[in-house]
């Protein structure tokens, strides 16, 4: 586990350097199942919103609600979608594991958007472990461990099983259903490095040459250089949308899984919700949903929404802030001290908001402002004071010391209690200035300095040794 956090940190660190932050297009509530179908902008999705589950078609580039229906959806719970290329949905339920396991495969059922009308296809009589669905024409591919088995195939149109291939060496990587296509692996073809060559067969099991190779293998290493993620290399450039369908595929993902899907790291390492998301459901060249915390999220991943969207009319917006404006009164003081004007070089201000309560009294709280190059800005941090230290002031004797801790009382007033504290001393090329001491314990500013006494950081520390 220590390996894989360690694993997905590296991958955020390095993908997110620069990176803008990609907004939602589409937030819903209370979703189950959902995919994008095939290339396009189309959503289907089970809603769970009052009363009983229902599948809706969304428009994601008009950011609507297409069509809800009406046919009742299977009473256990739908866990896959998958759209075929005879026009019908395919949606696959679960079952409870009598052991108390994951759950298992329960049933297949088909779904005409058009008539509204939805038909058990098959009924899973085994106990198996819910597989990853995909397809490929009339076909649906049912995946688990690419390196122990061969996928199942389920031919809608005769509602049978089929075999994958008479190689038992052959297996598949991922589908897609865009190029109608598996991409494929011989097992016996594995390198001691666990690199192996990689071929597309099409949907009539035809195989051509290799188009690279799989590498399996991944590193985690605080050396940036070692570190190695799963991967494609492709030696024929016509078939470069491979790592894509590798990436868009084996929904849903979480944690490892995403890890495992570098195209599809990037895009979520990106997201606005990253750590609110706990599995990425579906993906397609240009749109990526995820859920977390009971919403679901769709983004644009090809052209990313990079404003935060306005999520309150501005209608509402003014009569909010009229609302605010007759509530809440703010009352400015600048912090006189020439112990400041010598310290900083920035003009302090101590702000009161005043908010109404009720129609008898008032609540009030402060915080410090200060204004530098004309511009106003909110000190949430103490640590911002290092950045408005005047270039001319140095720390390196006690006059100056004392000098600064004149200007952290004029910043902050020690109460009645803590004036006895008080104090400063320097100690490992740091300056500690006492504010207040609690069962024993000092806290109070610890200020670093550089070679030639200019202060270099500020912190503020509960504890000073």
């Amino acid at each position: 586990m220590k390996k894989l956090i360690t694993l997905l940190s590296l991958i955020i660190i390095v993908i997110c350097v620069d990176a803008q932050t990609n907004y939602p297009v589409l937030t819903l509530e209370e979703c189950g199942a959902v995919t994008i179908i095939n290339e396009g902008s189309i959503m289907a999705v089970v809603e769970n919103i009052g009363g009983l589950p229902n599948l809706a078609l969304y428009n994601l580039e008009e950011k609507t609600l297409m069509q809800k229906f009406s046919a009742r959806l299977p009473e256990n719970p739908v866990y896959h979608i998958i759209p075929c290329d005879n026009g019908l949905l395919y949606l696959v339920t679960i079952k409870k594991n009598p052991e108390q396991g994951p759950p298992l495969f329960d049933a297949i059922y088909s779904f005409d958007h058009k008539t509204d009308k939805m038909a058990k296809v098959y009924t899973e009589t085994e106990s198996v472990y819910i597989p990853n669905f995909a397809a490929v024409r009339i076909r649906l591919v049912l995946s688990t461990n690419p390196f122990k088995n061969q996928p199942r195939i389920f031919n809608v149109e005769t509602g049978k099983f089929e075999p994958f291939s008479a190689d038992e060496n052959l297996r598949m990587l991922c589908a897609s259903d865009s190029h109608n296509s598996y991409v494929v692996m011989k097992i016996n073809e594995l390198t001691d490095d666990d690199t192996v060559p990689v071929y597309v067969m099409d949907e009539h099991g035809k195989i051509g040459e290799s188009i690279g190779t799989y590498d399996s293998r991944m590193v985690a290493s605080t050396d940036e250089d070692e570190n190695r993620m799963p991967g494609f290399t492709i030696t024929n450039s016509d078939y470069e949308w491979v790592k894509q369908a590798y990436d868009n595929s084996g929904f849903p993902l979480s944690g490892f899984g995403i890890a495992m899907h570098p195209g599809l790291a990037k895009k979520y390492n990106q997201t606005d919700h990253l750590y609110d998301i706990s599995s990425i459901v579906a993906a397609n060249e240009t749109y990526m949903a995820a859920k977390g915390k009971g919403l679901l999220w769709v983004y644009n991943t090809k052209n990313p929404t990079t404003t935060k969207p306005q999520t309150v009319s501005n209608e509402d917006f003014e009569a909010i802030k009229n609302y605010l404006d007759k509530r809440i009164s703010y009352v400015k003081n600048p912090v006189q001290s020439a112990a400041l004007n010598s310290v900083f070089d920035a003009k302090f201000y101590s702000i009161t908001e005043k908010e109404k309560m009720g129609d008898y009294g008032f609540s009030e709280s402060s915080f410090i402002a200060f204004s530098k190059n004309n511009s106003y800005e909110v000190l949430v941090d103490k640590e911002e004071l290092a950045g408005l230290v005047a270039s001319s002031f140095k720390l390196d004797s006690e006059q100056d010391a004392a000098l600064f801790q004149d200007a952290l009382n004029a910043l902050y007033p020690p109460d009645t209690f803590a004036k006895k504290h008080v104090q400063c001393f320097e100690k490992n090329n740091c300056w500690c200035f006492v504010r207040d001491e609690s069962f024993g314990e000092k806290k109070g500013f610890v200020v670093s300095v550089n070679p030639q006494n200019k202060i270099e950081k500020i912190e503020y520390k509960d504890k000073i040794d």
